[in-house]
């Protein structure tokens, strides 16, 4: 009997020992996974950048004197949200600079069934305002859960940026990997809007095709011409 317990307590540390070792690594991956802007979009398909107005000054993203934290703060105080720092240099598309530090942020929601559900994005600090990444879904649960996280956001950061934040948002850049980057003004974003453009975004070769349709028009280009990658 003695020899069998002992056994089942070797198996069980084994297995405690597996799993921890498991976690180590999957957390060294989770932390490494994403070095840079070509990384993150092979996981999360669009992106939202809320550019400031930053004609007299930028935004303090350094780590000591970092502008963002009351806003996470807020988020995880207010909203309940959870909030992992997974890597603070990561790089742009085919240059080093600007390097940002990235974020999980996990708004949470309610099922149909009142059961609260995360729904996770992932966010990078830019001197210039946040971007935010998120994936596409199929699943309709998983959509409708996406629709309410994406609700939560975008009035935060229209009702609540203002108050905590030294800058105003001045624009709204719907940014992808491969289909473009297309500009509206704050007042003229809704969720809606991106509800559309979810639905349609397999279908599609640029965002500018969804103008009419989605935004009611009122996209326009960056940069005054095509714009075939998401630079900072």
């Amino acid at each position: 009997m003695a020899y069998f317990e002992l056994t089942r307590d070797i198996c069980a540390c084994l297995k405690c020992c597996a799993q921890a070792q498991l976690a180590r690594l999957n957390h060294r991956n989770f932390k490494t996974m994403y070095v840079s802007k070509n990384d993150i979009f092979k996981d999360f398909q669009i992106a939202i950048k809320f550019e400031v107005d930053f004609s007299k000054r930028t935004l303090d993203a350094r780590k000591d004197t970092n502008e963002y934290t009351k806003l996470y703060d807020q988020l995880k105080t207010e909203h309940l949200c959870k909030i992992e720092t997974i890597n603070n240099s990561i790089k742009n598309f085919n240059r080093d600079y600007p390097l940002s530090t990235g974020l999980f942020v996990e708004i949470p929601v309610e099922d149909s069934n009142g059961e609260s559900i995360g729904s996770r994005f992932l966010f990078l600090e830019h001197e210039t305002g946040w971007e935010i990444f998120f994936k596409l879904v199929l699943d309709k649960i998983k959509d409708k859960i996406l629709d309410k996280a994406l609700d939560k956001l975008i009035d935060f950061i229209k009702e609540e940026w203002p108050q905590i934040m030294p800058l105003k948002i001045q624009f709204v850049e719907i940014r992808t990997e491969k289909k473009g980057v297309m500009r509206l003004k704050l007042e003229d974003f809704h969720k809606k809007n991106l509800e559309c453009l979810i639905k349609r975004f397999e279908q599609i070769n640029h965002i500018s095709e969804t103008n009419n349709d989605c935004f009611k028009g009122r996209l326009f280009d960056p940069k005054g011409k095509e714009v075939k990658r998401a630079d900072d």
